[in-house]
């Protein structure tokens, strides 16, 4: 889990189930890894080393 703040609306759609966990852009808060590298990938959010404050350690 790590703290994101989402540049712009981004719907992550749960692999198997029939979920989907919407953010707003501009919202901040604590995301699942898997959400976040998603989000990454379509320009949702910043890389790693802009916005996305990672607790792994």
């Amino acid at each position: 889990m790590a703290k994101a703040t989402f540049l712009r609306d981004f719907d992550y759609h749960v692999p198997g189930k029939p979920v989907t966990v919407a953010y707003k852009a501009g919202w901040r808060g604590t995301v699942p890894r898997a959400h976040i590298d998603a989000a990454i990938a379509v320009g949702a959010l910043p890389t790693p080393k802009g916005d996305v404050d990672d607790d792994r350690q």
